[in-house]
């Protein structure tokens, strides 16, 4: 569980994230936010999530999964923070 004011700091290259996309879990994933900010998805690609909350970087992950996955759940978590 992180504490609230952790998951308020936004998300940034070098952090470590895991996508959860419990009913597609081909589609889930762990790793670390590039430098560019992106996050790379199985069979998506990069997508942005840098500077964004948990909850912002949720919503835009599903958007790119509607792509191929029609309704999907995701859950973007924060594992790890980058180390400045």
């Amino acid at each position: 569980v992180v504490p609230f004011a952790a998951a308020q700091v936004p998300l940034a290259p070098g952090d470590f994230v895991f996508v959860d996309v419990p009913r597609n879990p081909e589609f889930s994933t762990s790793g670390e936010i590039d430098a560019d900010g992106n996050v790379t998805l199985p069979m998506i690609g990069k997508v942005p999530v840098a500077g964004m909350s948990e909850q912002q970087a949720t919503a835009r992950v599903t958007e790119a999964l509607q792509r191929m996955i029609r309704n999907p759940r995701v859950t973007v978590s924060r594992t790890g923070t980058a180390l400045y």
